[in-house]
């Protein structure tokens, strides 16, 4: 299958589920069917843009406008939804009358919080893959059970929005952890499956975001039920704005800053792919950046800086060791 092949095809699967999900929850969100039909707009865009970098562009677009990799265009709207997600869930700890319920929207609100850092940071990663997704899936059902028993416990007048809920759990879990996994047990079986590997990228990426969606705006109804009040839709632009130029800045400013008060060096790794242009060296809670003595004991902090001068696929790792007399090396 060509790229312009999977290009249609991811395509139409994903405005198919788009149009599925907002023709089912128009009369259901009222208030906000159209900041969820926003976002699921946007979702769209991103997935268009993660496509579109199949075709042949600057290497760095073909990056940043990757939705299956970290420190990305789209892993900081979802890391932004997210954190979104776990902090207005925190209005429903306070609306809630019975402890159960409390409890559950504490740990609700902790786990979105917690997945909203490990969107963007990937702190998944530290973890083998397989203990990664036993580890997400369990504590994925674990929610889900809550959820069941809040609902039978206090909550059955709200049965449409903890299925809504549920589902957007659902969606979550498909996105994020089966549909990967799955590709590639059946490209294993079956070699011909390769031809939709990067078509079912694009549907596992985009039910992740949707299925955020669908979370977030059942939490923002279920507000209104609850406190009889609700959270203006818009403040959730804004709010998701904000957080994406935070980490932006996270990622692309705050080292240039840091950068200006480095010790500057230039060599070369990897046929002059790689470029080591600076670093740093400062005591543990102190703020100097410049070191001529150490004393026993000392706890140090090494910062480097890097520059890549070329598209870099591999992952690579470094070691620093702390010579005594490195003139004898």
């Amino acid at each position: 299958m060509t790229d312009f092949g999977r290009f249609l095809l991811g395509n139409a699967i994903t405005l198919l589920i788009a149009g599925l999900a907002l023709f089912y929850t128009r009369h259901i969100f009222k208030q906000y069917w159209r900041a969820f039909a926003s976002l699921v707009v946007v979702e769209l865009v991103l997935v268009n843009l993660h496509m579109w970098a199949w075709f042949d562009l600057h290497q760095f677009w073909r990056w940043f406008l990757n939705l299956d990799v970290e420190l990305t265009l789209g892993s900081m709207f979802s890391s932004a939804q997210l954190l979104v997600i776990g902090l207005v869930a925190l209005l429903l700890i306070f609306g809630s009358k019975q402890l159960l319920a409390r409890l559950y929207w504490i740990l609700f609100s902790a786990w979105f919080i917690f997945l909203s850092l490990d969107e963007y940071f990937a702190l998944h990663e530290k973890l083998e893959p397989n203990t990664f997704i036993a580890l997400y899936l369990t504590i994925g059902v674990v929610l889900a059970l809550l959820t069941v028993l809040v609902w039978n416990s206090q909550q059955r007048q709200h049965t449409t929005l903890y299925l809504l809920l549920l589902t957007g759990f659902f969606t979550l879990g498909i996105g994020g952890l089966l549909i990967e996994s799955g590709t590639l047990m059946l490209a294993e079986r079956w070699p011909w499956v390769h031809n939709i590997w990067l078509v079912s990228i694009v549907l596992e990426e985009f039910l992740e975001m949707v299925g955020a969606s669908l979370v977030l705006v059942t939490v923002l109804s279920m507000i209104v039920l609850e406190t009889r009040s609700g959270v203006s839709a818009k403040w959730l632009a804004p709010a998701i704005g904000l957080w994406m130029a935070l980490l932006a800045g996270y990622v692309w400013v705050l080292p240039s800053l840091q950068f200006r008060t480095a010790t500057h060096v230039s060599t070369t790794f990897n046929e002059d792919q790689l470029r080591l242009i600076g670093y740093e060296v400062m005591r543990a809670n102190s703020m100097e950046s410049t070191l001529s003595v150490v004393q026993p004991d000392d706890v140090l902090i090494v910062n480097t800086f890097w520059k890549a001068e070329d598209f870099l696929k591999e992952h690579y790792t470094f070691s620093i060791h702390a010579l005594t007399q490195p003139d004898q090396l």
